[in-house]
């Protein structure tokens, strides 16, 4: 979207006024007097390009969203954590393959669902009781299989999309009779199905549980099917449902068109008799057959026929095709013509009727769009469900808390991965604490886990605050604010952002949003430039996460250094490593999480399981041997190498406290110092270098 577009709202008044209907500005004044909404709305119609569509002048309302009663999610965390399926041109997302939540969650039967559906993941819920409502009303459906199966299959399988439906009967023009049709049948069919079943439950004899039933659900369907009964009257009316599969009007309404049927019917009589006048005349096998150009024309298959055909003075040869030989006789041709002229006339008069049905139909698209809102919401929790009861090792209802202050998963999944073929999902635990593990460093090999581990916290707190049950044996959740993720460089590189450069405005983005009640995932950080200028903004970010927002936080990173954070804040900070077993040449990963630091490196087993070749290998090994063993050697205390050693030294299992030498102190205590959030990018990687030891 362009930026000018936001600044320059000279014309958005009179856009929206074509928009809405002059007659509704006087309701909006307030909020085109607000140059940001004003703006937001010129982008939003230029997004949409809705002022190229006449026709829907005056239809559309304008309603205000409202930022506090959502979860806060950028693109980043939507395509990062698989929420939503990626565009084709992204391959960001660690379970990309296994599919998405929404594809996971998506178990309703209608498209009206599936979009209300992704509206739920794009808007997490921060109300408590919604969305405890939300999971009592799956709760329901998850105990009550025959109930949940009946409203799927035989219900919801069974609606036509009435959002679609309602937009088509708004617009006239578009609308067709098939449309009118589709409505009626679920205004007399499905409707009534799923009311009569709704009524029925007695929610398992719980009182609350059946009177959220009914007011979610039950009443307002009635109130909608009490509203239509005007609409179905008017098809019956309009439409001849005799005439299935064919839709016609009802011609016996209309004078003019009951005699244009009448004579309609008389020429295919005479079309049938000459047939029949054909086969007995010419003889051999005669299909008559619509023709789109002539009307009507027969055919016979023998090629062979064209000969005797032509020499018949009343028979006019068509056409010779692969099926056979298209021909006409006389009086077909003049039946074919007054068919023609019958059928424009009577098209031309069930138009005028119909467009005049469509008028009146219009009028409920209120209705419709209530019923479109009710129906939606019950299939998704419908699909919620169905989603929980079939996933492989189950889910569980979780505690969500409005101002918790921990995170307890046990037997966690990521339910994107857990999908994927072949695999056999390591299950982990998390527990947060406010005060003593809010931000969690994890440290481990490459393919060792750490990325899907930390994804699948953020995937677990979208669907929780959604309503939905989540993939654990136990879960208990605060609300969260803001989801705030950096993970990948997703597609920005072909826009010409760098690697690196797209790693700091996310990190900025982050630093400048996460609150205490938000949940930051960071999937590596700093590895696009020098290893001190990476190690120190990582170092300085994690301390500002850690001590200012106080925001929880799962970081996984290459920097084992940065498990010294463990020494400088024991409170709030906790040391977490995925685990691997490694031999001399090998190494087998354990996906399992564990407290404390990884202090070893295993990048040149992976390599090998990489299929590198084994002189690769061997020189790799050798050289960094070497590094180690030259480090030791010179007592270094300005290499990264030398830190390690002395973390190393002093981290033990327990991660008890012990004192980093003073020249490491020093450096890490001035990048700690550093006032990230108020530097640009260049001024922080000038102030990160003027820090190295000379």
């Amino acid at each position: 979207m362009k930026k000018q577009l936001f600044y320059d709202v000279s014309g958005v008044e009179t856009n929206v006024a074509r928009l809405l209907g002059a007659s509704a500005m006087a309701e909006y004044k307030d909020v085109l007097a607000s140059k940001i909404a004003a703006g937001s709305l010129a982008c939003l119609i230029e997004a949409l390009g809705v002022m190229t569509d006449a026709e829907s002048f005056g239809c559309y309302t304008l309603k205000e969203g409202n930022l506090s009663s959502a979860m806060q999610l950028d693109s980043a965390a939507v395509w990062s954590l698989n929420l939503l399926p990626e565009p084709s041109s992204t391959t960001t997302g660690v379970a990309r393959f296994g599919g998405s939540v929404l594809e996971i969650l998506n178990r309703g039967k209608t498209p009206m669902g599936r979009r209300l559906l992704e509206r739920w993941i794009r808007q997490p819920l921060l109300d408590v009781k919604q969305i405890e409502t939300r999971q009592s009303l799956v709760q329901l459906f998850v105990d009550d299989t025959s109930l949940r199966m009946e409203l799927l299959d035989e219900c919801m399988k069974a609606l036509p999309d009435l959002g679609r439906l309602a937009v088509s009967l708004e617009k006239k023009k578009h609308a067709k009779i098939t449309d009118l049709v589709s409505v009626y049948d679920a205004a007399v069919g499905a409707m009534p199905r799923v009311l009569k079943l709704l009524k029925a439950t007695n929610a398992g004899g719980d009182n609350d549980l059946a009177s959220l039933v009914k007011e979610k659900f039950a009443t307002p369907l009635e109130k909608v099917l009490a509203d239509l009964q005007g609409y179905t009257e008017l098809v019956k009316e309009v439409v001849d449902l005799d005439s299935r599969p064919t839709l016609v009007v009802n011609a016996k309404h209309d004078e003019n068109l009951q005699a244009l049927r009448e004579e309609w019917d008389g020429i295919l009589a005479d079309i049938e008799e000459e047939h029949r006048n054909a086969l007995d005349t010419i003889g051999g096998d005669i299909k008559c057959e619509k023709d789109k150009v002539r009307g009507f024309a027969f055919r016979v298959v023998n090629k062979k026929e064209e000969a005797r055909l032509s020499k018949l003075p009343y028979v006019h040869i068509c056409q010779v095709l692969v099926s056979g030989v298209q021909f006409t006789t006389t009086k077909l041709k003049a039946l074919a013509a007054d068919y023609r002229r019958v059928r424009g006339e009577y098209e031309e008069r069930q138009a005028h009727l119909l467009s005049a049905a469509i008028d009146v139909a219009s009028t409920y698209v209120p209705v419709l769009e209530a019923a479109t809102a009710t129906l939606a919401e019950l299939d998704v929790l419908l699909g919620f469900a169905h989603a929980a009861c079939h996933a492989g090792s189950g889910y569980c209802r979780p505690t969500v808390e409005q101002n918790g202050d921990c995170i307890v998963l046990t037997s966690a999944r990521h339910p994107c991965v857990e999908l994927q073929d072949g695999v056999d999902f390591i299950p982990n635990d998390y527990n947060f604490e406010r005060e003593s593990s809010r931000f969690q460093l994890v440290t481990g090999p490459n393919m060792g886990g750490k990325s899907t581990y930390i994804r699948q916290l953020g995937t677990i707190a979208v669907m929780a605050q959604i309503g939905s049950f989540v993939p654990a044996e136990v879960a208990r959740l605060p609300v969260f604010d803001k989801l705030l993720v950096r993970v990948g460089a997703g597609d920005l590189q072909q826009r010409g952002v760098s690697t690196f450069m797209l790693e700091m405005l996310e990190a900025s983005a982050i630093l400048h949003k996460a609150t205490e009640r938000s949940l930051v995932i960071i999937d590596e950080l700093g590895r696009g430039t020098s290893t001190y200028d990476g190690f120190g903004l990582a170092w300085a970010i994690s301390e500002y996460l850690l001590t200012k927002a106080r925001a929880m936080c799962l970081f996984a990173t290459h920097f084992h250094e940065l498990t010294a954070l463990k020494l400088e804040h024991p409170h709030g900070f906790a040391n977490k490593h995925v685990t691997a077993v490694a031999s001399d040449r090998e190494i087998t990963m354990v996906y399992q999480v564990r407290d404390g630091p990884c202090m070893q490196s295993f990048g040149v087993h992976v390599a090998s399981m990489a299929g590198f070749p084994q002189s690769v290998i061997e020189c790799a090994r050798q050289k960094s041997q070497e590094l180690e063993g030259f480090e030791r050697a010179v007592g270094s205390q300005e290499t990264i190498g030398a830190k390690r050693s002395a973390t190393e030294a002093s981290l033990t299992d327990s991660e008890s406290p012990s004192k980093v030498p003073a020249s490491d102190k020093e450096f890490l205590s001035a990048f700690a110092a550093l006032p990230l959030d108020k530097m640009a990018p260049a001024e922080a990687f000038a102030a990160v270098r003027n820090l190295r030891p000379q």
